[in-house]
């Protein structure tokens, strides 16, 4: 019985040392299955950030030496359930399926922790935004967005960090009265997507509303000035940019408009250049063409001392 025993010891120990093993980084993946825990998300021990579990495969070197690691990579499968899962910071077992390979011995990391909150759900305005221009025959009037509110949901921190729901309208592909379905962006206080949430619906209609052109023209841009500098100070230069811009409406005003004024640059005792933003004067029925901001500038100095001769001069 001792050398029976000591020969199956003996055969099981070559059996083990014949053996090789095979390891894998095998993404994780997170059932959400409860709709009210949103996931944050997934840590190691040491609160790393956790997206894969190491997988370790062990058989007979010979028979591990014939297989695709990439086939093998493809077939295994982690994941961690969440349907009775808790709000907080909780460890998980982490369940494993090793496909068409269950055959040999498997190692794995068998717990994460998870970091849940409670889902939030908001009804918000979906903001429009337009970008480019309409063609040249067309002017932009206004568009439709249905539905005009959509339900945003996702983590609570997260959804309290959204601060504008918007969609974009291109301009430059814009048909009037043609539907496009836009994607929602949901985005924080400095534009950038708040990671998480996402709208129901992710899309809405937008239908733009275009209108025949207006005729236009370009037209000089005058400042207008009102008082003087400070005595002893006089206006060098003025500059104003841009000092030509595209005007229309109507025809018959086009037609009598060479120039268009600022609103007044105060120079009243002003003893130094000054550079500022102005708006245009528009006369009723003309508009800009485009969005234009306008800057006047203005350079004063100190008059240059009279010089007088003295008596019996040459």
């Amino acid at each position: 019985a001792l050398g029976l025993g000591t020969f199956l010891w003996v055969y099981v120990q070559s059996l083990e040392s014949a053996k090789s093993t095979k390891s894998f980084q095998i993404p994780l993946i997170i059932e959400r299955n409860n709709p009210e825990l949103a996931f944050v998300s997934a840590t190691d021990s040491e609160g790393r950030s956790k997206r894969t579990i190491s997988v370790t495969m062990k058989g007979l070197a010979e028979e591990l030496a014939d297989l695709d690691p990439a086939k093998i990579q493809k077939s295994l499968v982690t994941w961690v359930d969440l349907s009775e899962g808790q709000v907080g910071e909780v460890s998980y077992p982490v369940k494993f399926r090793p496909g068409e390979y269950a055959r040999f011995e498997w190692e794995w990391e068998r717990r994460v922790t998870i970091v849940t909150e409670p889902v939030l759900r908001l009804e918000r305005s979906v903001a429009l935004l337009t970008t480019g221009s309409p063609q040249a025959s067309a002017d932009y009037s206004n568009a439709s967005v249905t539905p005009p509110t959509v339900e945003i949901i996702g983590p609570e921190s997260q959804v309290q960090r959204v601060h504008t729901v918007r969609v974009l309208l291109d301009l430059q592909r814009a048909q009037s009265g043609v539907e496009q379905e836009v994607p929602v962006e949901i985005l924080d206080k400095s534009d950038r997507p708040v990671q998480g949430v996402v709208a129901s619906p992710a899309n809405v209609i937008v239908k733009p509303v275009l209108s025949p052109a207006a005729p236009w023209r370009e037209v000089f841009v005058a400042p207008k000035f009102v008082g003087a500098p400070k005595q002893g100070f006089r206006v060098v230069s003025y500059s104003i940019r841009p000092d030509i811009v595209e005007v229309q409406g109507d025809p018959k005003i086009l037609r009598t408009q060479g120039t268009v004024s600022t609103t007044p640059v105060e120079l009243d005792g002003r003893s130094s250049a000054l550079q500022l933003e102005v708006r245009l004067m528009l006369p009723a029925g003309l508009k800009l063409r485009k969005p234009t901001r306008f800057y006047v500038r203005v350079v004063i100095e100190a008059e240059p001392p009279i010089v007088t001769k003295p008596p019996g001069g040459p």
